[in-house]
């Protein structure tokens, strides 16, 4: 096996003075060390002893100023509200924020470098419930003349980061009961705790429409306000609600599944101090231990969905072109984050567990709320990520392996650019993955403008990617990620707009190169009120979709416009190689559509049916144990000339119609339906088992 070592990147044209402007990475070169003298322009303030950061003689005489850099190499408590220019915590230095009294920190760059640490709170003493934390990034220009690619203005840490406010048992939980317009009271499934009267709540859109605001849509995802809470926790009072967050109904029209309200007040506060202005952002990197725990990221990130304009320079550092749209600079930003030599005490390399990243409810073109860059083996628990552009959720490039994104709630995501093979999260997705070398699991998502889950695999076969040889290792081995099979996917939810539920590219191919690998299993997937196809495969080979529930809106379909699929099997890259096992789709137009589509490249002579493309190699679609009710239950395409060696095979499938008239110009109710037709909604021929 073929292993691949990762060195620290030097600049060799440089003096050793030069070399200290920057703390240079494999991936960041030219990240400015904040602390170096050439790198100060105001005064600057050294800790000369332990103390409070109010003490002046912790700083020989004065404390820092608002223009001040204050460069920390001793152990310093927090219990103030000041304000300072840029703050670099050195090897040696901790700067600790008390947890029983409130305090702020205006600051325009935080830079903790290695074997230092900042810590708002710890595990075992957290943030106390009542008190505020709170740290403000400046709203400021940059300085071109030692930072030209805008590091700056966020949190960037090499050394030790820990932020643990009061902790939040239940950040969300599901209604018992439908929320309609004018409510003032919301019953819960489960009593929450760590909840407070002035609390905000998030409610998200569960309509089952077109999400595309040309086509008029606008997001009914709202905030209410904690007005009372029972003594038992299961239910509260709030604020009047604006519109209705209705339900999933059965055939039989009784509500089965309900949306979920996400608490986003927390006591700990990292945010921008204008959200229309220079945004603050993070960045975790290298061997930084990270353990973030319910903490509030308020109007962060800067990097938009616009194309990427990041600053170049030569082998001096010096910048050859300033850029407009850096690329890297998110909310939350595990880059190339490998942690601690040795696991955290829970056994992962970084935490991020409770956390709220907030976006605001107006549209905006920051992009990704939650980015897992390159980074490998980390919990992503908990958290709550509303209204980032393009994606909430994202592992960017690929190889990241080995996280557990578990119980994660994501709510509206509007889209910038269209969902294609080009798709770089750019499309509305709420979880969107680079691959599938991660564990997915009781995650839900909820508005977006594309799709719930995107699991993008397309053509990292052709890319150089590597991962590491163990957990925590640097040194990585190559691998192709199209050969490995779905790590985990499983008890995910996904409701609301959406033209997707759950996307597949390329999983087990690469272009039209299959491979010999094990079966990817979607279990238990659970989604309801999506409107186009809720699950869709693009090149992808060996799936087992197990368990999965989908729910449509039945009086919807009243209307000829409205065609949800269940899972469709149809794609203009045959899918191939399926079982459906224990699925209960109800309310689609279609359950599960079967079919081998038209395509330019092999229809011949512009005739309207295709002949066999070169993508129909013979393959097995199975559906099997199942309950099926729904407008047509399944439909079957195939060519009018050629035929197919694709083949379908259904055995102990349960089906029942639908308490629905029959719809002008798409017929009547249909079991099994084959046609020779382009489209599925023309099917004259039916089949009853």
């Amino acid at each position: 096996m073929r292993l691949i070592f990762l060195f620290t990147f030097f600049q060799g044209a440089l003096s050793a003075q030069e070399l200290g402007r920057f703390i240079s990475t494999h991936s960041d070169p030219w990240i400015p060390n904040f602390g170096h003298t050439s790198n100060i322009s105001g005064p600057v303030f050294h800790s000369i002893q332990d103390g409070d950061w109010s003490d002046p003689d912790t700083w020989g005489g004065a404390t820092p100023t608002a223009d001040a850099t204050a460069m920390i190499s001793h152990l310093l408590t927090f219990s103030s509200d000041t304000e300072v220019f840029n703050l670099v915590l050195q090897s040696g230095g901790l700067l600790s924020f008390s947890t029983t009294e409130n305090t702020r920190l205006t600051v325009g760059t935080v830079q903790v470098h290695k074997n230092a640490r900042f810590e708002i709170g710890t595990l075992s003493q957290p943030v106390e419930a009542g008190v505020k934390a709170v740290v403000i990034f400046k709203d400021r220009a940059f300085d071109s003349s030692f930072d030209p690619a805008q590091y700056g203005n966020g949190l960037i840490i090499f050394g030790d980061l820990e932020i643990h406010g009061s902790p939040h048992p239940s950040p969300f939980v599901r209604l018992a009961d439908e929320a309609l317009a004018g409510d003032t009271t919301l019953n819960l499934e489960l009593p929450v705790s760590g909840w407070r009267i002035g609390d905000e709540l998030m409610l998200p859109d569960t309509r089952q429409t077109d999400p595309r605001p040309s086509r008029g849509f606008v997001s009914q995802s709202e905030r209410v306000t904690v007005t009372a809470i029972s003594g038992d926790g299961r239910s509260i009072s709030i604020t009047p609600i604006q519109h209705n967050h209705r339900g999933a109904r059965n055939g039989d029209n009784q509500i089965e599944y309900l949306p979920h309200l996400g608490n986003t007040s927390r006591n700990v506060i990292l945010r921008s101090e204008n959200p229309d202005g220079v945004r603050g952002h993070t960045q975790f990197i290298g061997r930084a231990h990270i353990d973030i725990r319910y903490a509030s990221f308020q109007d962060m990130g800067r990097t938009t969905a616009e194309a990427l304009d990041s600053t170049t320079f030569d082998a001096n550092g010096s910048p050859t072109k300033i850029g407009t749209n850096q690329v890297a600079r998110y909310a939350i930003h595990t880059h190339h984050l490998i942690g601690p030599e040795s696991p955290q005490a829970n056994g992962f390399q970084y935490t991020l567990i409770g956390n709220v990243v907030d976006g605001g409810l107006s549209p905006r073109l920051e992009k990704w709320g939650i980015t897992i860059h390159g980074s490998h083996d980390g919990l992503i628990q908990d958290n709550i990520v509303i209204n980032y552009t393009g994606a909430n959720i994202v592992t960017e490039d690929g190889s990241e392996s080995f996280n557990l994104f578990d119980h994660n709630f994501s709510i509206q995501c509007p889209a910038f650019g269209a969902l294609n093979t080009h798709d770089r999260g750019t499309a509305g997705t709420g979880f969107w993955f680079r691959g599938q070398n991660n564990y997915m699991r009781n995650n839900v998502a909820a508005d977006h403008a594309a799709s719930g889950y995107s699991i993008n695999a397309y053509r990292l076969g052709n890319e150089s990617t590597t991962i590491p040889v163990s957990q925590g290792s640097l040194t990585r081995k190559p691998v192709n990620i199209n050969t490995l099979p779905i790590l985990e996917f499983s008890n995910n939810e996904c409701y609301g707009p959406a033209f997707f539920g759950l996307d597949l590219w390329e999983i087990g191919s690469t272009g039209e190169t299959l491979y010999d690998v094990a079966v990817s299993t979607i279990k238990d997937f659970t989604a309801w009120h999506v409107r186009n196809r809720v699950i869709d495969f693009y090149r992808s080979h060996r799936i087992l979709l197990d368990g999965v529930v989908i729910r449509g809106d039945i009086p919807s379909l009243s209307s000829r416009f409205n065609n949800p699929v269940g899972i469709s099997l149809v794609s203009v890259y045959r899918v191939r190689n399926y079982t459906v096992r224990n699925a209960d789709i109800q309310g689609m137009r279609v359950g599960i559509d079967v079919g081998l589509r038209v395509t330019p490249n092999d229809t011949p002579l512009g005739s309207r049916f295709a002949l066999p493309a070169p993508q129909d190699r013979p393959g097995i679609i199975n559906i099997e144990d199942s309950y099926l009710r729904n407008y047509i239950d399944i439909s079957i395409q195939t060519r009018k000339r050629g035929g197919s060696p694709r083949q379908t095979k259904i055995s102990n499938v349960v089906f029942d119609p639908l308490n629905i008239s029959e719809v002008s110009r798409v017929g009547p109710q249909r079991t099994i339906s084959t046609s020779v037709s382009y489209t599925h909604l023309t099917l004259p021929t039916i089949y009853s088992v």
